[in-house]
């Protein structure tokens, strides 16, 4: 059986380098069908095996809310429109993009305008870049991968699970039931004991030794996300904490399912 490219591709800027990722996948396994890196402000000069382009914007530049009520487009848009409590032209400029589940819908929104800004820093690609996602929606896409591949090695089976992107001077916690984004939270490294210890299971992603010894000796009990080995030399290139990021967005290139 031939492998099968993803018909849309990662890009993101990591330390002034702009690094595009497209993902293959054979018989269930995924493997990198072609990645560059490169200097971002000079001239795209790879050609674009793939149909649109992706990437992630920041945490801080969403918003995410889980709406347990509407059961219809036309109510998640005016709930999140009360949301905003902006005037009608206003919210009009709101992009949303929405998932349900059985008892709820989990809804990711943003200004219009951050998004527009968003897109221009890839002015140089020639491809369209048609689809922007939360940083924590990728990652949380790469997790559940990564977790039914059985790539990640877990003691025992939970519901509700802890993913920590360990940052300074605030690390982002996304709590999770079944896969699916509970709430996010941005803890400062005096927090992180507490919330550590009272999950069920920890995955963590990032740089551990610049935290302090005591938490990395709490992170040794977690564990610690990492993309398959097939892509090591991927992830040694771009830093672990973007690599997880931007194989989370490259996933989406197969399909448009969100978790």
């Amino acid at each position: 059986m031939p492998r099968t490219k993803a018909a849309l591709a990662a890009v993101d800027i990591i330390d002034n380098e702009l690094i595009y990722l497209q993902l293959s996948t054979e018989r269930g396994n995924v493997f990198i069908h072609q990645w560059h890196k490169q200097k971002a402000n000079t001239a795209w000069n790879k050609g674009l095996d793939c149909r649109e382009l992706m990437t992630v914007m920041e945490h801080r530049a969403s918003h995410y809310q889980r709406l347990t009520q509407p059961s219809a487009t036309d109510n998640v848009t005016s709930f999140v429109h009360e949301t905003y409590g902006g005037t009608a032209d206003y919210t009009q400029d709101i992009v949303l993009d929405y998932q349900y589940d059985p008892t709820s819908a989990h809804v990711i929104s943003a200004h219009s305008s951050q998004v527009k800004k968003r897109q221009q820093l890839f002015a140089q690609l020639a491809g369209p870049l048609s689809i922007v996602e939360p940083a924590f929606q990728a990652i949380l896409r790469a997790t559940n991968f990564l977790l039914g591949q059985g790539e990640l090695i877990t003691s025992r089976p939970c519901e509700q699970w802890l993913i920590v992107e360990l940052s300074h001077p605030l690390s982002t916690c996304l709590f999770c039931h079944h896969g699916c984004l509970d709430r996010l939270q941005f803890v400062a490294e005096s927090e992180l004991h507490e919330v550590i210890t009272n999950s069920p299971l920890t995955l963590y992603f990032g740089d551990k030794t610049k935290f302090s010894e005591t938490t990395q000796n709490l992170l040794n009990t977690a564990i610690e996300l990492q993309l398959p080995k097939s892509m090591g030399d991927f992830s040694s290139a771009v830093g672990s904490t973007a690599a997880i990021s931007l194989f989370g967005n490259a996933l989406r290139g197969f399909s448009s399912w969100h978790h």
